[in-house]
């Protein structure tokens, strides 16, 4: 009998902890989410600014070779 009850408590426990993995799981999953996007926001950020800059590096130096031209 008593190693049913053990059988049988070490199976609750298990299921418990299962649960409580998929339940940590989801908000872990979805900082990971978020955190990804903002990642991608960064990046995309980044291009503009370097392609905004690069458009205002070869317009300086258009005008610095027509001037000097």
């Amino acid at each position: 009998m008593k190693l049913k009850g053990n059988h049988h408590s070490a199976f609750i426990s298990q299921s418990s902890l299962l649960f409580m993995l998929i339940f940590i799981h989801q908000p872990i999953r979805l900082q990971v989410m978020q955190k990804t996007t903002i990642l991608q926001n960064g990046l995309e950020l980044i291009l503009k600014v370097s392609g905004i800059i690069k458009d205002i590096f070869v317009f300086y130096f258009t005008c610095i070779i027509f001037v000097t031209g």
